[in-house]
């Protein structure tokens, strides 16, 4: 993400990996100060994982994180969240150069191809992903994959940045 707010890319017109760039190490030396400024970063910073800074910020005990928007999220439906209502979501910031960055990922349902049960599989894939359980996986404090669950009005009433996941 430091590399590419700053208008930077992993790899040249080769596809060759490509790290000594003024971009790079622009965004490592800031990387690097971030992590020594003690004032800036939680004192437990270097310990947490994925899922300890999130519940770390639901906690209250982070004024702002680049994380996975399933956090800010999960912060709308944990019951002992101290931030909820309190979040919005937005891309990450860019240097002058770059262009802002969003931390999203998907997860993909897949059969593969040895398995011994494909259509039960497909059979579960098609009634996990239909716009109902869609739903309701999110209002549960899971992550909707839908577009049709992103603009939901139901969902963005409790979780009134949804629509921004698009």
């Amino acid at each position: 993400m430091q590399l590419w707010t700053r208008g930077g890319d992993l790899f040249d017109e080769n596809k060759k990996i490509k790290i000594n760039t003024p971009a790079a190490v622009e965004g490592m030396e800031f990387y690097r100060k971030a992590l020594k400024n003690t004032n800036a970063i939680h004192p437990d910073s270097r310990d947490f994982d994925s899922v300890k800074s999130g519940m770390a910020f639901a906690n209250g005990n982070l004024a702002m994180m680049v994380n996975w928007f399933g956090f800010a999220s999960f912060s709308e439906f944990f019951a002992d969240s101290k931030v909820k209502g309190k979040v919005d979501v937005a891309p990450v910031p860019a240097g002058p150069t770059g262009e802002g960055v969003s931390l999203n990922a998907y997860w993909m349902y897949v059969i593969g191809q040895g398995s011994q049960k494909k259509q039960l599989a497909y059979d579960f894939i098609k009634y996990a992903v239909n716009a109902q359980n869609d739903k309701l996986v999110t209002l549960e404090g899971g992550i909707g994959c839908r577009k049709s669950t992103w603009h939901d009005h139901e969902v963005n009433r409790v979780v009134p940045y949804y629509y921004k996941l698009e």
